[in-house]
Parts: C-alpha cells; sequence; structure tokens
C-alpha cells in the first residue's frame, strides 16, 4: 500500500475517533440526537433546515448524509469528505484532495504519524471492513404476536392478506409501544427469521406525526427493505429493482417481481452500493416516485452505478408511484 493511501486512511480513522471535534474546529451548532448528530448542512449555501445532515455516532461513525441537496454525494460520505465539502463553501473553491489532507493534518489536531497509526493490517481492515452485521432486536415469530396481521390499513389500500402476511406487516395498537398507531412493516435480516428493525406507517393521517417512523438504531443506510424475500430471486437472475418505499416492495412482490427491494428512501448510499456488488448483480432497474424529487434521485443513482451495473432508469408520470401501477402497466414497463 503506497504512502499516500496509508496516510488518506489514517487521516480518515483519526477523524471518525470524534466526530463533535471536527464540527466544533468549524464551529458549527448541531444537536446531538445519541446516536447522530444532527445540524444545517454547512456544504451548500443558503441552507436552512436545521436537521438536514446527521452525522452518525453508531454503526458507521462519521459517515454523514446531506437529505436536502445531497452534497456527501460530490465530497464523499465520510468525515473527511465533509472537510472536503465545508473548505469549498468556506473558500468558495473546491481545494485539491491533498490540501484537504494537509488542513486536517494541520488543524484538526491529528498531528504526526506514530508506527501504531500506519500498520498494514490495521489500515487494510479499513479499507477492506465488510458491512457491519446488525443489531438483532428478536425472532420473528415474538414480533408478530405483538401485531394485527394482515395490517387493516395496508389491506384498505389494496394489497392481500397472502402478500401483507408473507411481509409479517400488521397494525400496532399497543399504547406501550413506539410503534403505536402505526403500520408496521418489520425488517428481517437476511434469513427472514429475526428482526433487526421497523418501518412504521402513520395509520391517522395527523400533520404532527411523521408519515413514516424507524425505530431507533435501524440502519437504513446499510441495507434494504425487503432483502430477505428478494436475494434469492437476485441470485438466480442477477437484476436487482430499486424503488423507495416499503409499501412500493411489497407491490412488486405482489405481482411478481420478487428482485425487488428498497431504499428507505430516495437516496442510494455507498454501503447499499457495496451490497448490491456482493449480490453480484449485472442489471439494476431504478424505479422511483414520478415526481421532481424522484427524477432527481434516479439520475443520482444512475451515475453513482453506471459504472458497476447495467443501469435503466424507468420514469413514471407526475404524481405517479409504483404502487399505483396495475399489473399490466408494470408487466409493459419491466
Amino acid at each position: 500500500m503506497d504512502d499516500f493511501r496509508l496516510r488518506v486512511e489514517r487521516v480518515k480513522t483519526k477523524l471518525i475517533e470524534n466526530p463533535e471535534s471536527v464540527l466544533n474546529h468549524f464551529k458549527l451548532d448541531y444537536v446531538n440526537k445519541g446516536n447522530r448528530l444532527v445540524l444545517r448542512c454547512p456544504v451548500h449555501s443558503g441552507a436552512d433546515n436545521e436537521s438536514a445532515v446527521s452525522v452518525m455516532l453508531d454503526g458507521y461513525v462519521g459517515c454523514w448524509s446531506c437529505f436536502t441537496r445531497f452534497c456527501n454525494d460530490e465530497f464523499g460520505g465520510d468525515l473527511l469528505g465533509l472537510v472536503w465539502g465545508i473548505l469549498t463553501n468556506r473558500q468558495n473553491k473546491k481545494p485539491l484532495f491533498g490540501e484537504v489532507l494537509t488542513y486536517c493534518e494541520e488543524n484538526i489536531g491529528i498531528g504526526e504519524a506514530t508506527a501504531g497509526d500506519t500498520d498494514f493490517v490495521r489500515l487494510c481492515n479499513t479499507l477492506n471492513k465488510e458491512i457491519d452485521e446488525h443489531k438483532i432486536l428478536g425472532k420473528r415469530e415474538q414480533l408478530i404476536k405483538t401485531l394485527q396481521i394482515p395490517s387493516p390499513y395496508f389491506l384498505a389500500k389494496g394489497f392481500t392478506p397472502e402478500i401483507l402476511t408473507k411481509f409479517s406487516i400488521g397494525d400496532c395498537h399497543n399504547p406501550q409501544k413506539p410503534m403505536h398507531n402505526r403500520a408496521v412493516c418489520p425488517v428481517f435480516d437476511e434469513t427472514g427469521q429475526f428482526v433487526i428493525g421497523c418501518a412504521g406507517r402513520r395509520i391517522p393521517e395527523k400533520d404532527y406525526l411523521k408519515k413514516w417512523k424507524f425505530s431507533y438504531g435501524l440502519k437504513v443506510g446499510s441495507y434494504f427493505y425487503g432483502l430477505w424475500e428478494a436475494k434469492q430471486r437476485i441470485l438466480e437472475t442477477s437484476r436487482a429493482i430499486v424503488v423507495e418505499g416499503q409499501a412500493d416492495v411489497v407491490w412488486l412482490h405482489e405481482n411478481g417481481y420478487n428482485e425487488t427491494v428498497g431504499l428507505f428512501g430516495a437516496n442510494l448510499t455507498d454501503n447499499q452500493l457495496k451490497l448490491l456488488n456482493k449480490l453480484g448483480i449485472m442489471n439494476l432497474v431504478i424505479l422511483m416516485d414520478g415526481d421532481e424529487a424522484g427524477r432527481e434521485a434516479s439520475d443520482r443513482i444512475k451515475t453513482k452505478t453506471q459504472d458497476y451495473f447495467n443501469t435503466r432508469i424507468i420514469h413514471l408520470s407526475e404524481g405517479q408511484d409504483p404502487d399505483d401501477l396495475d399489473p399490466q402497466e408494470l408487466n409493459s414497463l419491466l
């Protein structure tokens, strides 16, 4: 491994030892949410959303995302990329990558390298780090006892009892549970036997409730919704269809497209790209919502994946979502 690569990995490793020190260095205001730091985006101009950026403190420590303009896609999703973006904003020009390294070494308390910092095995483990295992919350059969399955909410939306039962989707009526008054889409590990989190869709249409709520600690940027059901089909066909939401996944599976997985949103993360590569896919179909955000997301994902896969975008009509499509429309598109 050459000296420059060692230098890069050393700086990255040192930065994630204390993410807060990076934000403090730039005198940024943030809120510590326990598992992440939340703040305005310090990279793009005119940022006014107080929670536009999250910097992770557990799991993928130091990984950051800008949820308004996805600045992390341009500069990289680690803390070194965040520093690069901040310097670009404050200097009104994009510095060279080497200049960013030097800035970190001279200004953010990294100091001189030691023999321990450049240990070959340690750095190789960082470079080749596999996606972290997800924390197991319990067995599948334990969770389904707490839900009304199949979900009356999703039944009213036109989903069949069979597909909802297959995905163990049910309504939560227990006021002591975090997902109370939500239609719960459990997230299982790749075996389908263990729960690693939940996504809950609000049942009462109250503006003060977030439309979707994710269970604490669920690493949505490191997994796909429905992968436990889709994995075998993906391996057989070398194709994956990616959609935004949980309902989209279930609808496509109901119509026979079992290679469909969900992004938990409209952004494909580096870890999700890594997971697609592990699955050995050759063809990727991008099927986002038919709005401006969905079209922009499709373009970003294609740019990010086209060097790895045969990537195809399917554009939907304005206001149309994948779960709005009837079987004939799906067949003609897919």
